[in-house]
Protein backbone atom coordinates (compact mmCIF):
# COMPACT_ATOMS: atom_id res chain seq x y z
CA UNK A 1 0.00 0.00 0.00
CA UNK A 2 1.16 3.53 -0.38
CA UNK A 3 2.89 6.03 1.75
CA UNK A 4 -0.36 8.46 1.53
CA UNK A 5 -2.58 5.49 1.20
CA UNK A 6 -1.73 3.93 4.30
CA UNK A 7 -2.02 7.74 5.94
CA UNK A 8 -5.79 7.81 4.79
CA UNK A 9 -6.30 3.99 6.70
CA UNK A 10 -4.78 5.60 10.20
CA UNK A 11 -6.89 8.71 9.48
CA UNK A 12 -9.88 6.12 9.76
CA UNK A 13 -9.01 4.37 12.43
CA UNK A 14 -8.01 7.21 14.78
CA UNK A 15 -11.00 8.94 14.15
CA UNK A 16 -12.93 5.73 14.28
CA UNK A 17 -11.49 4.99 17.61
CA UNK A 18 -11.85 8.79 19.09
CA UNK A 19 -15.50 8.58 17.81
CA UNK A 20 -16.10 5.32 19.88
CA UNK A 21 -14.17 5.87 22.90
CA UNK A 22 -13.20 9.00 23.41
CA UNK A 23 -16.11 11.64 25.14
CA UNK A 24 -17.22 14.37 22.73
CA UNK A 25 -16.42 17.12 25.27
CA UNK A 26 -13.26 15.88 25.80
CA UNK A 27 -11.01 19.33 25.59
CA UNK A 28 -7.57 17.47 23.95
CA UNK A 29 -9.55 16.57 20.79
CA UNK A 30 -9.15 20.25 19.98
CA UNK A 31 -5.84 19.50 18.63
CA UNK A 32 -6.74 17.06 16.09
CA UNK A 33 -9.14 18.98 14.07
CA UNK A 34 -7.81 17.89 10.82
CA UNK A 35 -7.25 14.75 11.26
CA UNK A 36 -11.37 13.69 12.65
CA UNK A 37 -12.62 16.02 9.64
CA UNK A 38 -10.43 13.64 7.24
CA UNK A 39 -11.49 10.38 8.97
CA UNK A 40 -14.73 11.44 9.13
CA UNK A 41 -14.69 12.27 5.49
CA UNK A 42 -13.42 8.60 4.40
CA UNK A 43 -16.08 7.60 6.80
CA UNK A 44 -18.84 9.02 4.75
CA UNK A 45 -17.91 8.29 1.91
CA UNK A 46 -18.19 4.18 2.77
CA UNK A 47 -21.07 4.75 4.27
CA UNK A 48 -22.49 6.41 0.70
CA UNK A 49 -20.47 3.38 -1.57
CA UNK A 50 -22.83 2.30 -4.26
CA UNK A 51 -25.74 5.27 -4.07
CA UNK A 52 -25.00 7.02 -7.13
CA UNK A 53 -27.95 9.52 -5.99
CA UNK A 54 -28.68 10.77 -2.12
CA UNK A 55 -32.20 12.45 -2.27
CA UNK A 56 -32.84 12.70 1.26
CA UNK A 57 -29.31 14.43 2.95
CA UNK A 58 -31.39 14.67 6.24
CA UNK A 59 -31.95 11.21 6.26
CA UNK A 60 -27.80 10.67 5.81
CA UNK A 61 -26.90 13.03 8.67
CA UNK A 62 -29.53 11.16 10.86
CA UNK A 63 -27.82 7.70 9.94
CA UNK A 64 -24.31 9.41 10.27
CA UNK A 65 -24.76 10.65 13.88
CA UNK A 66 -26.78 7.50 15.27
CA UNK A 67 -23.77 4.89 13.45
CA UNK A 68 -20.61 7.09 13.66
CA UNK A 69 -21.20 9.90 16.46
CA UNK A 70 -20.99 12.17 13.14
CA UNK A 71 -22.66 15.59 14.28
CA UNK A 72 -24.45 17.57 11.64
CA UNK A 73 -21.34 20.51 11.90
CA UNK A 74 -19.23 17.66 11.82
CA UNK A 75 -20.99 16.39 8.74
CA UNK A 76 -20.67 19.81 7.00
CA UNK A 77 -16.54 20.39 7.15
CA UNK A 78 -16.14 16.53 5.91
CA UNK A 79 -19.03 17.10 3.34
CA UNK A 80 -16.92 20.49 1.88
CA UNK A 81 -13.64 18.32 2.13
CA UNK A 82 -15.47 15.41 0.19
CA UNK A 83 -16.66 18.00 -2.79
CA UNK A 84 -13.11 19.46 -2.68
CA UNK A 85 -11.82 16.35 -3.67
CA UNK A 86 -14.24 15.59 -6.46
CA UNK A 87 -16.11 12.53 -4.16
CA UNK A 88 -19.04 14.09 -3.74
CA UNK A 89 -21.16 17.02 -5.54
CA UNK A 90 -24.25 19.21 -5.19
CA UNK A 91 -26.74 19.12 -8.05
CA UNK A 92 -30.17 19.79 -9.08
CA UNK A 93 -32.39 17.05 -10.44
CA UNK A 94 -35.71 17.50 -12.06
CA UNK A 95 -35.91 20.46 -9.60
CA UNK A 96 -34.72 18.55 -6.61
CA UNK A 97 -31.45 19.29 -4.58
CA UNK A 98 -29.49 16.02 -4.07
CA UNK A 99 -26.21 14.58 -3.28
CA UNK A 100 -23.81 13.24 -6.66
CA UNK A 101 -21.34 10.16 -5.88
CA UNK A 102 -19.29 10.80 -8.44
CA UNK A 103 -17.08 7.73 -8.57
CA UNK A 104 -19.92 5.06 -9.54
CA UNK A 105 -17.80 2.13 -8.24
CA UNK A 106 -15.54 3.85 -5.37
CA UNK A 107 -12.04 2.37 -4.74
CA UNK A 108 -11.45 2.73 -0.74
CA UNK A 109 -8.04 2.30 -1.71
CA UNK A 110 -7.19 5.64 -3.82
CA UNK A 111 -10.00 7.45 -1.22
CA UNK A 112 -7.72 6.15 1.04
CA UNK A 113 -4.63 7.61 -0.80
CA UNK A 114 -6.51 11.06 -1.93
CA UNK A 115 -7.42 11.95 1.70
CA UNK A 116 -4.14 11.18 3.17
CA UNK A 117 -2.23 13.55 0.66
CA UNK A 118 -5.13 16.00 1.55
CA UNK A 119 -3.98 15.42 5.50
CA UNK A 120 -0.26 15.39 4.45
CA UNK A 121 -0.28 18.68 2.41
CA UNK A 122 -2.11 20.01 5.17
CA UNK A 123 -0.48 23.46 6.84
CA UNK A 124 -3.49 23.51 9.40
CA UNK A 125 -2.61 20.08 11.27
CA UNK A 126 -1.13 20.35 14.93
CA UNK A 127 2.00 18.50 15.57
CA UNK A 128 0.33 16.25 18.48
CA UNK A 129 -2.21 15.22 15.09
CA UNK A 130 1.02 14.21 13.46
CA UNK A 131 2.49 12.94 16.25
CA UNK A 132 -0.58 10.36 16.59
CA UNK A 133 -1.02 9.55 13.26
CA UNK A 134 2.70 8.61 11.89
CA UNK A 135 3.68 7.34 15.82
CA UNK A 136 0.50 4.91 15.07
CA UNK A 137 1.43 3.83 11.48
CA UNK A 138 4.91 3.08 12.74
CA UNK A 139 4.10 0.84 15.74
CA UNK A 140 1.15 -1.22 13.89
CA UNK A 141 3.87 -2.54 11.65
CA UNK A 142 6.84 -3.24 14.39
CA UNK A 143 5.84 -2.81 18.64
CA UNK A 144 8.70 -0.32 19.69
CA UNK A 145 9.56 1.82 22.39
CA UNK A 146 8.02 5.30 22.78
CA UNK A 147 11.30 6.81 22.28
CA UNK A 148 12.12 5.09 18.74
CA UNK A 149 9.09 6.53 17.67
CA UNK A 150 10.04 9.54 15.52
CA UNK A 151 6.89 11.34 15.19
CA UNK A 152 7.16 12.15 18.57
CA UNK A 153 10.97 13.76 18.26
CA UNK A 154 9.38 17.26 17.64
CA UNK A 155 7.37 17.18 20.88
CA UNK A 156 8.07 18.06 24.50
CA UNK A 157 7.47 15.67 27.42
CA UNK A 158 4.31 16.95 28.22
CA UNK A 159 2.89 16.57 24.61
CA UNK A 160 4.15 13.48 24.13
CA UNK A 161 2.24 12.41 27.30
CA UNK A 162 -0.91 14.11 26.35
CA UNK A 163 -0.38 12.17 22.49
CA UNK A 164 -0.13 8.69 24.60
CA UNK A 165 -2.98 9.33 27.40
CA UNK A 166 -5.23 10.08 24.68
CA UNK A 167 -3.87 7.15 22.22
CA UNK A 168 -4.33 4.77 25.36
CA UNK A 169 -7.91 6.27 25.77
CA UNK A 170 -9.17 5.32 22.52
CA UNK A 171 -7.77 2.07 22.47
CA UNK A 172 -5.53 2.56 19.54
CA UNK A 173 -1.67 2.51 21.24
CA UNK A 174 -0.71 0.70 25.06
CA UNK A 175 2.54 0.17 26.63
CA UNK A 176 3.99 -3.27 28.02
CA UNK A 177 6.77 -4.10 29.44
CA UNK A 178 7.24 -0.43 30.62
CA UNK A 179 7.94 1.85 27.47
CA UNK A 180 7.39 -0.65 24.57
CA UNK A 181 4.31 0.31 22.67
CA UNK A 182 1.81 -2.09 20.89
CA UNK A 183 -1.32 -1.01 18.70
CA UNK A 184 -4.91 -3.06 20.37
CA UNK A 185 -5.47 -2.67 16.63
CA UNK A 186 -3.29 -5.87 16.45
CA UNK A 187 -6.34 -8.23 17.97
CA UNK A 188 -4.21 -11.29 17.94
CA UNK A 189 -1.46 -10.19 19.35
CA UNK A 190 -1.41 -11.36 23.36
CA UNK A 191 0.25 -8.25 25.04
CA UNK A 192 1.04 -10.52 27.89
CA UNK A 193 3.11 -12.50 25.60
CA UNK A 194 4.50 -10.06 24.24
CA UNK A 195 5.36 -8.39 27.43
CA UNK A 196 7.75 -11.20 28.07
CA UNK A 197 9.41 -10.85 24.92
CA UNK A 198 9.79 -6.95 24.21
CA UNK A 199 12.84 -5.52 23.97
CA UNK A 200 14.44 -9.34 23.80
CA UNK A 201 13.93 -9.86 19.89
CA UNK A 202 16.64 -7.87 17.65
CA UNK A 203 14.74 -4.96 15.64
CA UNK A 204 16.11 -5.66 12.42
CA UNK A 205 15.11 -9.09 12.46
CA UNK A 206 11.76 -8.62 13.79
CA UNK A 207 10.69 -6.73 11.15
CA UNK A 208 12.53 -8.58 8.16
CA UNK A 209 10.29 -11.73 9.70
CA UNK A 210 6.46 -9.51 9.60
CA UNK A 211 7.42 -8.01 6.41
CA UNK A 212 8.23 -11.91 4.66
CA UNK A 213 4.89 -13.06 6.14
CA UNK A 214 2.33 -10.03 5.45
CA UNK A 215 4.00 -9.97 1.76
CA UNK A 216 2.94 -13.93 1.82
CA UNK A 217 0.64 -15.14 4.07
CA UNK A 218 1.04 -18.46 4.83
CA UNK A 219 4.72 -18.44 4.74
CA UNK A 220 6.08 -21.44 6.00
CA UNK A 221 7.87 -20.39 9.80
CA UNK A 222 11.57 -22.78 10.23
CA UNK A 223 12.06 -21.99 13.70
CA UNK A 224 15.62 -23.87 13.78
CA UNK A 225 16.50 -21.69 11.13
CA UNK A 226 15.56 -18.65 12.34
CA UNK A 227 15.27 -18.03 16.22
CA UNK A 228 13.94 -14.61 15.96
CA UNK A 229 10.79 -16.26 14.19
CA UNK A 230 10.50 -18.31 17.19
CA UNK A 231 10.62 -15.57 19.65
CA UNK A 232 7.81 -13.40 17.45
CA UNK A 233 5.65 -16.95 17.18
CA UNK A 234 6.10 -17.88 21.39
CA UNK A 235 5.40 -13.99 21.86
CA UNK A 236 1.32 -14.39 19.99
CA UNK A 237 2.40 -12.05 17.35
CA UNK A 238 2.15 -14.08 14.80
CA UNK A 239 -0.99 -16.22 14.27
CA UNK A 240 0.45 -19.52 13.33
CA UNK A 241 -0.89 -23.10 12.18
CA UNK A 242 0.79 -26.48 12.25
CA UNK A 243 -0.32 -28.51 9.52
CA UNK A 244 0.57 -32.32 9.05
CA UNK A 245 2.08 -32.62 5.70
CA UNK A 246 3.24 -36.08 3.46
CA UNK A 247 4.37 -37.01 7.11
CA UNK A 248 5.86 -33.75 8.07
CA UNK A 249 4.25 -31.22 9.80
CA UNK A 250 4.95 -27.50 8.57
CA UNK A 251 3.89 -24.34 10.86
CA UNK A 252 2.09 -21.63 8.28
CA UNK A 253 2.21 -17.97 9.77
CA UNK A 254 0.34 -15.12 8.91
CA UNK A 255 0.78 -11.38 9.99
CA UNK A 256 -1.02 -9.99 12.75
CA UNK A 257 -4.68 -8.84 11.84
CA UNK A 258 -4.55 -5.29 11.65
CA UNK A 259 -8.28 -2.74 11.81
CA UNK A 260 -11.22 -2.70 13.81
CA UNK A 261 -11.29 -5.71 16.35
CA UNK A 262 -13.06 -8.21 15.86
CA UNK A 263 -15.67 -8.79 18.86
CA UNK A 264 -17.94 -11.55 17.46
CA UNK A 265 -17.03 -14.98 17.90
CA UNK A 266 -18.63 -15.30 13.87
CA UNK A 267 -15.89 -12.78 12.49
CA UNK A 268 -13.09 -14.46 14.13
CA UNK A 269 -14.06 -17.98 12.92
CA UNK A 270 -14.23 -16.63 9.77
CA UNK A 271 -10.76 -15.62 9.75
CA UNK A 272 -9.72 -18.41 11.32
CA UNK A 273 -11.07 -20.77 8.13
CA UNK A 274 -9.84 -18.15 5.30
CA UNK A 275 -5.93 -18.33 7.16
CA UNK A 276 -6.43 -22.17 6.99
Amino acid sequence: MKKNARVGLRLVEVETALAENVESASAELVDYEVTRTHGQAMRIAMTIRGQDVIEDETRLKKILTSELQITPQEYQSAKRLLQDHDVLSERTIQGKEVLVENVQRLDHVANYERLGESWVSSKKRSEKEEALVHGLDKVIELPVAAVDVDAFANLDAEDVEAVLELAKNAAILDTVSGDILYSPLLWDVDPKKLARVAGKIDDQAFKAVIEKVAQRPGTVVDYRSNPAAAQIVSAGILPTYAVKSSGKERSYAFAPYTGSILLSAAHKAVLEKARG
